[in-house]
């Protein structure tokens, strides 16, 4: 245990199916090029936890990347190295370089997924602090595939210092993998990476209520985290998509949805800078952002109904960042509503049938597609999906023009809320183009101005993720990596069978888990799509009545204007230097 002394910054990587390059980018993290840092270097305890690998079984391509960048002996007769057998895994004790590390190999009685290789990080850390008496103060959070610098993690703990209300921050993450020649990356680069951060997360730093602390790079104060490892630690059952989209979808940002419901704050830092491997491929994008939609949707809804107290006191203008959040929501629930109604203003459409039988012909349409990808591969509906996005979009341009050549030709003197409508458009139009000749190098533009040109081409494929969200609700297996298989028989003469801890399959929730029954999970994700079909049918019903017309176009300005507008002057007050909750002066 003396390797743990004076150590009060525990470092999880958690790792699954990443090859070697991605493997040694997280380990080069530690080494005296990117930490050079003496005092922080002696602060830091690394601890790796490796996912899917079976007893018995020859290594996997990821521990044999462990093995061979970390050195670790094909038999224990080095003195740097320890080899141990506890927990339910074969554990290797070493240093990089004069950083110590423990690798834990996680065996076939323990359930695969990340949320359950941070709940036994969580019980490693637990009986360590308790044999040293000595408990960490924070806990860094790194994805296997993502690599920083010790000046970056330095930045993370000054601002936790600071702010003693402060519960975790995160930093700005970048791509690794950046190809100019690959148009799912930039697309990426550009939505996520560059406007995520630099518009979306700088809104939520006003208020100190960033609402998702990523496991990719974020520090966590220990103190905060033991207050939610009980809500945390829960085991939904099969038939509860509230739970499995929270717990197995994305476990990040409920645990800071739980942080926010305890009144902590919650900073972003953007000169904190961390790379990672982003998808490369359109199906593996599709499958990413279907998990961070359904996470979303779900946290919204605890945030919004459940914890709303939390998320608007103690700051009284927690009640904006609140207002803004629900228009998000309703946003995405009416966006197959919206995509009719600017698809029915085509005018070859108009020509054949009135815009009413257009609407509901792309409601009935959405309705069709989302049965036809219900619980199907990604491999199974590629081709599908491919097609159904390049009809969309076509139609989605198509509507669009119709509808401007409508507001010039026939309604300029009549309709003061469709000429709102193309005001709007053109703002965020050249507000986008101002934040990225502002806030990104000239280097950068290239890629920025590709991705944000590919962004708006490929604007089809936002309502297919929704509707492929939807109808694939209650799949839990694309939680992680791959499809995780934990039905294999428990090993009973392993003695650590008999604790009942979460992550052990023998534990009492886990046993009721599995025995709950699939078909209730089926019969709640119908109800959610049914229901949510439901609500964008009412709407186009509402928008086509002539006598509702203009106040239905009304509403969709004011979700839309909730939904952007307030974003784009909240983050442009924070780079001004004004800010609800400041950070307090260092001491």
């Amino acid at each position: 245990m003396e390797k743990y002394k004076d150590r009060d910054i525990f470092c999880c990587i958690t790792a699954c199916n990443e090859t070697e390059e991605e493997v040694a980018l997280s380990l080069n993290t530690f080494k005296r090029s990117s930490m050079p840092s003496l005092a922080l270097r002696k602060r830091v305890h690394i601890f790796i936890l490796l996912d899917r690998q079976r007893d018995n079984i020859p290594d996997a391509p990821t521990l044999k990347a462990y093995k061979k960048l970390l050195q670790i002996p094909t038999q224990n007769k080095d003195s740097n190295f320890s080899y141990a057998k506890e927990h339910g895994c074969r554990i290797f004790h070493g240093f990089i370089e004069d950083i110590p590390y423990s690798l834990y190999i996680k065996g076939d009685n323990l359930i695969s997924g990340k949320r359950y290789s941070i709940l036994l990080f969580s019980m490693i850390v637990e009986k360590v602090s308790r044999l040293t008496n000595h408990f960490p103060r924070y806990l860094l959070f790194l994805d296997c595939d993502t690599t920083t610098r010790g000046k970056y993690i330095q930045r993370l703990i000054n601002t936790l210092d600071i702010d003693d209300n402060c519960a975790g921050a995160s930093g700005y993450l970048q791509i690794q993998n950046l190809y100019l020649n690959n148009i799912i990356i930039l697309i990426q680069e550009y939505c996520i990476y560059f406007y995520g951060h630099v518009v979306e997360k700088q809104y939520e730093n006003f208020f100190a209520k960033s609402t998702c602390l990523s496991e990719a790079f974020s520090l966590i104060k220990y103190s905060a985290f033991r207050e939610c490892l009980a809500e945390f630690s829960q085991i939904p059952k099969n038939d509860d998509l509230n739970a499995i989209s929270c717990l197995e979808i994305g476990e990040d940002r409920y645990l800071t949805t739980l942080l926010i419901s305890r009144r902590y704050n919650i900073r972003y830092v953007p000169n904190a800078i961390a790379k990672t491997f982003i998808p490369e491929t359109i199906s593996s994008y599709i499958t990413q952002q279907k998990r961070w939609l359904q996470s979303t949707l779900y946290n919204q809804m605890e945030l919004l109904f459940f914890h709303s107290h939390s998320f608007v006191k103690p700051f009284k203008w927690g009640l904006i960042q609140w207002i803004i959040t629900f228009f998000q929501f309703i946003y995405c629930l009416l966006n197959i509503a919206t995509i009719s109604i600017i698809i029915s203003q085509a005018q070859i459409f108009n020509n054949c049938l009135p815009p009413i039988c257009i609407a509901l012909g792309v409601w009935l349409y959405a309705v069709i597609f989302s049965f036809s990808v219900m619980n199907s591969s990604m491999k199974r509906t590629y081709l599908w999906i491919m097609f159904n996005f390049l009809v969309l979009t076509f139609a989605l341009y198509y509507g669009i023009l119709g509808g401007i050549i409508k507001i010039i030709q026939e309604e300029i003197d009549n309709n003061l809320i469709s000429y709102m409508t193309l005001l709007l458009i053109i703002f965020r139009t050249l507000f986008e183009l101002y934040i990225i000749l502002k806030f990104s190098h000239p280097r950068e533009w290239l890629k920025l101005f590709s991705g944000f040109i590919l962004y708006r081409f490929f604007c089809g494929l936002s309502p297919l993720i929704i509707l492929y969200t939807f109808a694939n609700l209650d799949n839990r297996s694309w939680g992680t990596r791959g499809i995780s298989d934990d039905s294999q028989e428990i090993n009973q003469q392993d003695p650590s069978f008999w604790q009942d801890l979460p992550f052990f399959k023998g534990n009492s929730q886990w046993k009721a888990s599995q025995t709950s029954v699939l078909i209730g999970g089926f019969s709640k994700k119908l109800i959610f799509m049914s229901a949510f079909f439901f609500v964008n049918l009412l709407f186009i019903l509402f928008m086509s009545n002539p006598e509702t017309q203009d106040i239905g176009f009304f509403i969709c300005i004011l979700i839309l204007s909730f939904a952007l507008l307030p974003q784009c002057f909240v983050s442009s007050l924070y780079y001004a230097g004004f800010s609800f909750v400041p950070l307090p002066k260092k001491k």
